[in-house]
């Protein structure tokens, strides 16, 4: 009896981060399933239903549409492809775009799960038990780190930002199975590699970057030559395509007047410097970080590692120097001392990431410096409870739960302003579609709103250029919005 309840027990413990990692992943997928076309969505069907007609060929109007953009618009030749050979909104309406949201968000998740499951098993050689957690914790620090209203629901940051993302966790556990089941997987690896280097420049950056300390390893400690080279050249020769794109000059002086390179640098570290001070004091990130430590205090075995672990220091300026080479290109290209939304989300991953490796680092240095420091299983249990208790009290008395993106998700299903806002949003679109006016006029009481769901973008200027693309994707003249409170 006694062992049966144990076991229940253990059963529950185990499953718990999963329990965790779906309380935060459901809201995500519903919020995408309702999602609404937005801004460029509506202008790039336009200009993709044009190359259509033209060249009486959806594949060779798209595959065109893909080199105009390379040489006149800017260089992320594998964001745009996947904008431009899918295009949901164009070919299946609203329908298509939720669809598409759900599955690329969906893909996210699995793809983190599967480059962390596979790390823990053939690199750390650990427990499924314990990369569970980390998946639940970087699940928890993704999502609630900052409010991307744009993110999860916007089809253009989907497909240029997000299946990207993807594809880089999708490759690192490749680049894993490549190095350590001697698979020649690193040939498809490589293929993944080189489509990265054609994401946007800051997500490029990144996937250089992690190629990079990735090979680094492989190379020293498994000796695997051939594989790191060749992965990590196929990530650069990406990149050196994106980066020789006209585009991407036009684009800047388009933007700005000029290319202050030491400003922006030292913009940069600012921000950097704002950014993780954000993070570790007003986000679960410094908790979550902070649980990761005290776990692979606990659990992990580093008497088999053939690594040092002497610069714990330099890791950290490492993840310091990475994160602003990866927000460094944004802030250069647009010439401003911020980041838009998606690129927030390329900077947060790179900080989670790059913390995730030192962390694994850093506990390394303490396992060597102490290497007498062991727990019992008796301890383990309750050290893990302390562990889980003591994020518990900080996240409570940080402000409370209530304050997390997933907790106001979850709000906003239950007081009704999330169904109401998709039939206000939905509504005007409808009533621009069947209206049998060439110019047409939308009349509401106030302009709603809510945080976590990019809006189409109507204007109340019947000139701004959201209102014209949209007036021309429903076969409009104009559309002039009046809120009667204003």
């Amino acid at each position: 009896m006694k062992d049966r309840k144990k076991s229940v027990i253990s059963m529950a413990i185990s499953m718990l981060p999963i329990v965790i990692s779906m309380i935060v992943i459901v809201p995500i997928i519903i919020y995408s399933v309702n999602s609404l076309p937005a801004a460029d969505d509506f202008t790039n069907a336009i200009s993709q239903s044009e190359y259509w007609e033209r060249y009486s060929s959806r594949l060779v109007g798209s595959l065109r549409m893909i080199y105009d953009s390379y040489r006149t618009v800017s260089g992320p030749f594998y964001a745009v492809m996947i904008n431009y050979l899918c295009t949901p909104f164009l070919r299946w309406g609203i329908v298509g775009i939720r669809v598409f949201n759900m599955l690329s968000n969906i893909l996210f998740f699995l793809s983190v799960y599967f480059f962390i499951r596979v790390f823990f098993k053939h690199i750390l050689n650990q427990e499924p038990e314990l990369y569970r957690w980390f998946f639940c914790g970087f699940v928890v620090m993704v999502v609630n780190g900052f409010c991307n209203s744009e993110v999860y629901t916007w089809y253009c940051v989907q497909a240029g930002y997000v299946i990207p993302l993807s594809t880089l966790f999708i490759t690192m556990g490749l680049y894993v199975y490549s190095v350590t089941k001697k698979k020649k997987m690193y040939i498809c690896t490589s293929v993944f590699a080189f489509l990265l280097g054609g994401s946007s420049l800051n997500l490029a950056a990144l996937s250089c970057g992690i190629l990079f300390l990735f090979g680094v390893y492989s190379w020293f400690y498994l000796k695997r030559k051939k594989e790191s080279l060749t992965i990590f050249i196929a990530a650069l020769i990406g990149t050196i395509v994106n980066l020789a794109s006209p585009g991407n000059y036009s684009r800047h002086d388009y933007v700005s007047e000029g290319y202050n390179v030491a400003g922006t640098l030292k913009n940069s570290c600012m921000y950097v410097f704002s950014t993780l001070k954000n993070r570790i004091f007003k986000s679960p990130y410094g908790v979550v970080c902070l649980a990761f430590l005290l776990l692979l205090l606990i659990y992990m075995d580093y008497s088999k590692s053939k690594m040092k672990y002497r610069f714990p220091l330099i890791g950290l300026f490492v993840v310091f120097a990475g994160v602003v080479i990866v927000d460094f290109p944004v802030m250069l290209g647009y010439s401003t001392d911020g980041l838009p939304e998606r690129g927030i989300l390329v900077q947060d991953v790179t900080i989670y990431l790059l913390t995730f490796l030192w962390i694994i680092y850093f506990t390394g240095w303490i396992k060597r410096q102490k290497p007498r420091l062991k727990f019992q299983k008796k301890e383990k249990c309750i050290s893990t409870a302390v562990v889980l208790t003591g994020v518990l009290a900080v996240i409570l008395l940080r402000g409370g739960i209530g304050t997390f993106t997933t907790a106001k998700m979850i709000t906003s299903f239950f007081d009704n302003s999330f169904s109401s806002y998709i039939d206000y949003e939905e509504s005007m679109l409808d009533e621009i579609m069947n209206s049998s006016d060439e110019d047409v006029v939308i009349t509401r009481d106030k302009k709603r709103e809510l945080l976590f769901i990019k809006d189409p973008g109507l204007s109340t200027d019947p000139e701004n250029w959201v209102n014209n693309g949209i007036a021309k994707y429903y076969g409009k003249k104009s559309i002039n919005l009046i809120y009667l409170e204003e």
